[in-house]
């Protein structure tokens, strides 16, 4: 019959140091995926950021190609989970003691416009203004012969 020998100079891993190395390997892979999850999130948030950016950078060039604003507010969609909004004022002057005479034939209009998109549970808003100055329009005055 042969019998081997174990020699007790051999080492090795016990059953306490595996579970122990496992434990710490499970904690940090779940800290890791956290981090990467996060940065996903982040990545979609600036996407969303960036075409409401590129939206309103169009729209707004639309809007001061036009010849005349209509005063009021508008709204639509985008047709791609985006929606605007427009405010178009009129930019009265404050004082009446400064009037140029080359601006009689200028109105000052405030435009503001918005971005709306649903992120999760939330809206989120992207606006922006800006200042157009459009010629008065001439009323035609009857007189009387």
């Amino acid at each position: 019959m042969v019998f081997l020998k174990i020699d007790s100079d051999i080492s090795g891993f016990t059953l306490i140091e595996v579970l122990v190395a496992m434990t710490i390997m499970a904690i940090s892979l779940t800290i890791v995926m956290g981090l990467f999850s996060g940065g996903l999130r982040s990545k979609k948030r600036a996407f969303d950021y960036d075409t409401a950016v590129e939206l309103a950078k169009n729209k707004m060039q639309e809007i001061l190609l036009v010849q005349s604003c209509e005063l009021g507010t508008q709204e639509g969609d985008f047709h791609n989970g985006y929606s605007w909004e427009i405010e178009v004022i009129l930019d009265e002057p404050e004082s009446t003691n400064f009037k140029i005479k080359s601006a009689r034939n200028y109105k000052m209009l405030i435009i503001k416009l918005k971005i709306l998109w649903e992120h999760g549970d939330k809206t989120k808003i992207y606006s922006i203004s800006t200042l157009k100055m459009e010629e008065k329009k001439a009323f035609s005055r009857v007189h009387p012969s």
